[in-house]
């Protein structure tokens, strides 16, 4: 009759195997983890690119307006004129061809339009005393409007960044293993 210390030799050439493949699990899940690390590592990385994009934007956009608001249009004319602003606006819209989608670059280029815009209108209010008095009222509230619409830009910009800027996935804290089990063991106890 064959007993159980009979067949106990018969199970050492496996227990190498048995162990490899406890091993290989491990494995997986330690390599499963460091996955999931470096997916939200490169979310937040992707958030602070973005963010020092959107305010690089921001900035410049607001440096621009307050240069062009202060230029005086015959000074513009005489070529008193520099592109301050403009250089760091130009870099973050370069820039935000990688880091954000389609809408976000027609925003853009929308609200650079619009400050070209707000120049001329400038321009055009100071040299129309000339004019009949309807030319004279557009041409003066010409630059009020174009104004605002730089700033209505910049708020319509503010919400097409935003879902970029989302960080819900990584704010919401994973329970640990001790945490589950506590639950369970809360629950077992009631």
């Amino acid at each position: 009759m064959c007993t159980a210390t009979d067949s106990l030799p018969l199970l050492f050439p496996l227990i190498p195997s048995i162990l490899s493949v406890g091993v290989a699990i491990y494995a997986v899940r330690v390599a499963m983890r460091q996955s999931r690390l470096a997916a939200e590592k490169l979310r937040l990385d992707f958030f602070d690119r973005r963010f020092q994009n959107w305010e690089s934007i921001n900035t410049a956009t607001l440096a621009r307006l307050d240069y062009l608001a202060s230029v005086t249009p015959d000074g513009y004319r005489l070529g008193h004129y520099n592109n301050t602003g403009m250089a760091g606006f130009m870099d973050a819209k370069r820039q935000a061809q990688y880091l954000f989608g389609p809408e976000v670059l027609v925003q853009i280029k929308f609200i650079e339009d619009t400050m070209t815009a707000y120049l001329s209108a400038r321009v055009d209010a100071a040299h129309v005393m000339d004019s009949p008095p309807e030319r004279r009222v557009t041409a003066l509230e010409a630059p009020g409007r174009t104004y605002m619409d730089v700033m209505n830009g910049l708020d319509s910009l503010m919400r097409l960044v935003g879902p970029y800027l989302d960080l819900s996935h990584i704010a919401v804290m994973r329970p640990g293993w001790w945490d589950r089990q506590r639950v369970k063991f809360r629950w077992f106890k009631q």
